[in-house]
């Protein structure tokens, strides 16, 4: 079966690999932002390999429980926060002086680097033209490989992180950043 959203019927939607039945939205543009991001991703590698190996492994699952089930009413739930502007709320983090860094990946299509810095250019932060006047600094790996280009200024970072997306993030920036401790670093100079 297949979402039939232009209706505006509530879809149920089983899928073959998970046995999975979305909750039903009544909201018609929720339930196409949901089937658009949040479903493609509850027949992944990860989703089988919980509800199956993992799930006999720990033998403690109920059988009506299943890995990702909840995904449809943790969206439908957090609608009210889902691509809301935050620029007022950072404004008011960076005159308190608290640390604010922004992470965004490069191939991401949803939330896309050139947006990230639309809404950065509208901050009303004291120092945002010294930000913006920054040149982005480069993260090596080694001397051959570049992980992620960054700008930081006072208690505003923010990292433009190569080959990552919107679900994935490069395992080699991740330990990377752990190894160099390169947060806590910047922020402790």
């Amino acid at each position: 079966m297949t979402c039939d959203l232009e209706c505006g019927r509530k879809p149920e939607n089983n899928h073959a690999n998970t046995g999975r039945t979305y909750k039903l939205f009544a909201d018609v543009v929720l339930g196409r932002l949901f089937q658009r991001h949040v479903q493609p991703l509850q027949s992944d590698v990860l989703d089988r390999l919980m509800n199956g190996p993992i799930r006999k492994l720990l033998r403690i699952i109920p059988d009506e429980v299943r890995w990702g089930g909840q995904a449809a009413l943790v969206f439908e739930n957090m609608a009210g926060d889902f691509m809301k502007p935050v620029v007022d709320v950072v404004d008011e983090l960076l005159s308190a002086g608290i640390n604010v860094t922004v992470y965004n990946g490069q191939l991401d299509l949803i939330v896309d680097t050139v947006g990230q810095e639309s809404w950065v250019k509208q901050l009303q932060w004291k120092r945002r033209e010294e930000f913006r006047s920054l040149h982005w600094r480069p993260l090596h790996l080694s001397e051959a490989e570049t992980a992620a280009f960054y700008k930081r200024l006072e208690n505003f970072s923010f990292y433009w992180i190569l080959k990552a997306g919107h679900m994935n993030l490069p395992r080699y920036i991740t330990h990377y950043m752990q190894q160099q401790n390169i947060i806590q670093r910047f922020y402790t100079k």
